[in-house]
């Protein structure tokens, strides 16, 4: 009996000191000094309008001309190639950063229309250099080896690496955690992005980000982000972490303010007063998966893919001499965003 209830004990223990005993992974960033990496991003969005209806002073707008909007989609394809020199890295983070942007493109298509931005590409060849200041817990941003204007660089980000994604500790195969909100920009443009916002319209502009950046920040507390470990596995000779992740969340902007404000500073002489509100609301559910290099401690590779539903309802209110003016639209949209970011 003493025999029996021993082998049975054990029989019930030994999950648990197996499951103990297993070796947890250690997911970290850690690249040697000096290391550089060659990476694209690849950001494709496609949005179709799906309702819409509009009235002037109370009289609805032709249909027909509604429904030519509705036929087409919005297609915009983004890539962004760099080559990133990790100088020095320290407690999972780089101290010193340098991004050189290798190649820029965005092209814009709407129906028979289309655009290839020739601005997007102003930063190719030109290297930025991020420092950690320990003192002010940020990092610093400024042009290495060129002329530029430092103001454009307020929204680059120094995780162009999904570092976002990242357990705080060692894990092991079916470990779950959620991604903090307040850390959540990096996920959807991994290195952010070079503004342009200078000359006569800089203050505007920088009013302009300043309330996106509020409202988005707001948006962010509300988004979930949920990781899951799913253990390593070999790709290209190389042994990989691979982390699945799914996302939900809503937003809703109001950008009737900001419009009033860009109106007012540009409106020509004459022109009436506005009253408006546009408010936009969004919801973004996806999911992804990073494959992280565990002996390099960089990114391996990336891709995300999200559905997207936006609602849009603005109301314009001006008097004109005598002659009121009042229109209001509403509409929806859905579509599809698709994100790649790898080593090349």
């Amino acid at each position: 009996m003493k025999f029996s209830r021993l082998a049975l004990l054990a029989c019930s223990a030994a999950p648990l000191v197996l499951a103990l005993s297993l070796p947890a992974d250690d997911l970290s960033f850690h690249p040697s000094a000096n290391t550089e990496v060659a990476k694209t991003l690849k950001l494709d969005v496609e949005m179709r309008i799906t309702e819409a209806s509009a009235t002037a002073n109370g009289e609805p707008i032709p249909p027909e001309f509604l429904d030519s909007i509705k036929e087409n989609s919005l297609i915009a394809n983004m890539l962004i190639g760099v080559t990133e020199k990790y100088v020095e890295t320290k407690g999972g983070k780089p101290i010193t950063l340098l991004r050189t942007f290798d190649t820029m493109s965005l092209d814009v298509e709407f129906g028979e229309d289309s655009n290839a931005n020739e601005d997007f590409k102003d930063p190719e060849g030109k290297t930025v250099e991020f420092q950690w200041d320990e003192k002010e817990g940020v990092y610093t941003k400024k042009y290495k080896d060129t002329e530029g204007d430092e103001a454009e660089l307020a929204d680059l980000d120094p995780d162009m690496d999904l570092r976002v994604l990242l357990p705080e500790k060692k894990v092991s195969a079916g470990d779950t955690w959620e991604v903090a909100a307040s850390r959540l920009k990096p996920l959807f443009l991994p290195g952010g992005m070079i503004t342009k916002g200078g000359g006569e319209d800089a203050g505007e502009f920088t009013k302009i980000r300043s309330e996106l950046e509020s409202q988005f920040s707001q948006f962010l507390k509300e988004f979930k982000v949920l990781c899951t470990y799913k253990g390593t596995k070999e790709v290209g000779g190389k042994t990989v972490a691979e982390i699945e992740f799914t996302f939900d969340g809503k937003m809703r902007i109001d950008m009737g303010s900001i419009i009033e404000e860009v109106l007012t500073s540009q409106a020509p002489e004459g022109m009436p007063e506005m009253d408006i509100k546009a408010l936009f609301g969004m919801n973004l559910k996806g999911d992804g998966t990073m494959h992280w290099n565990i002996a390099a401690g960089h990114l391996a590779k990336f891709e995300m893919k999200a559905d997207a539903g936006l609602d849009i309802d603005v109301e314009v209110h001006a008097q004109a001499a005598d002659q009121p003016m009042d229109v209001i639209m509403t509409g929806k949209a859905e579509g599809k965003l698709e994100w790649e970011l790898a080593p090349n």
